[in-house]
């Protein structure tokens, strides 16, 4: 037996880092984008539930009926991809703490 084999030691199997989605960067715009949309998400609930809603950063860009169709229409025009985010309105699309469903009841 060679030495080289002599002092190798197997070495323990290494354990996968755990991840999540918060050890994720998110770009600035989208990040402002999120956040418009979370405030905004009560009154839109009101008048634009179950369309979709196209952001750049916090401005609000458009409303559609598709996600796709309002992609491909600022794409198109030149709006970087990791600047541009459409998100759909309806209930429950934040944590329950955060948005009073009472404001949906007469909707």
């Amino acid at each position: 037996m060679s030495t080289r084999e002599e002092t190798k030691e197997e070495a323990p199997p290494e354990e996968p880092m755990p991840s999540t989605l918060a050890d994720i960067p998110i770009h600035p715009m989208i990040q402002k984008a999120l956040d418009r949309h979370r405030r905004d998400l009560p009154e839109l609930l009101k008048t634009h539930r179950y369309q979709w809603v196209a952001y750049h950063g916090d401005q609000r860009l458009e409303f559609g009926r598709t996600k796709h169709k309002l992609y491909r229409k600022y794409l198109d025009r030149g709006l970087p991809r990791a600047e541009l985010l459409v998100l759909g309105v309806e209930p429950g699309m934040f944590d329950d703490d955060e948005l009073d469903p009472s404001e949906w009841a007469d909707i």
